[in-house]
């Protein structure tokens, strides 16, 4: 029997290399949870250990559960709402917090990105990086290719917020240009917030 689709790092790809981003975030947010749980099980809470470590320590064993394979998918606005539900929940487990406007309050305090920020900074990192890769590797091959099929992934992220705001030419991108353009981004979505609806 042929098999139709396979798993590569733990994404699921059909035979038409197509992701399956739908169990990737089902798997995403399960997961980022499962860690947090596993960190207060050693006895880290909000009371015993300061804010700032807990914050580290969410950055840097939780927060990648949540982005893993964000870069290379285009997830909805029900997708991301799944895994901003999830981040929102671990917040809530770091700070012991109850309300909305709390978490938002600490992500904004810590500098910790929503979930769409998240996606359109390493979909822009991503695309950034394909610049500098050999001229013999196999993205660089396959780009010129990829450019000419509309439906394809790789055109939906070249549609991604910070990737369109970049300065042309984007292959001339230094880092102090990504980090202005990136700051000016955030700022836009801030007073975006603020204003409300």
């Amino acid at each position: 029997m042929k098999a139709t689709s396979f798993t590569y790092l733990g994404i699921r790809v059909n035979y038409e290399g197509q992701l399956y981003g739908k169990q990737l975030i089902a798997r995403n947010a399960p997961s980022a949870e499962k860690a947090m749980h596993i960190v207060s099980s050693i006895g880290i809470s909000p009371t015993g250990v300061s804010k700032l470590l807990l914050v580290c320590l969410y950055t840097q064993l939780i927060g990648p559960n949540l982005k893993y394979g964000l870069a290379i998918t285009t997830p909805n606005k029900q997708q991301q709402q799944t895994l901003e539900i999830a981040q929102n929940n671990c917040i809530c487990h770091i700070y012991g917090a109850r309300s909305q406007s709390y978490i938002q309050v600490m992500c904004h305090l810590y500098k910790l990105p929503s979930i769409e920020e998240r996606t359109t900074f390493l979909q822009a990192k991503l695309l950034l990086s394909t610049y500098y890769l050999p001229d013999d590797a196999l993205l660089t091959q396959m780009i010129r290719y990829l450019d000419q099929y509309t439906k394809s992934k790789w055109h939906l992220l070249n549609k991604s917020a910070l990737w369109q705001k970049l300065p042309e030419p984007k292959s001339n991108t230094t880092t102090a240009t990504f980090k202005a353009t990136k700051r000016s981004y955030l700022m836009n979505e801030l007073s975006q917030k603020i204003s409300g609806p």
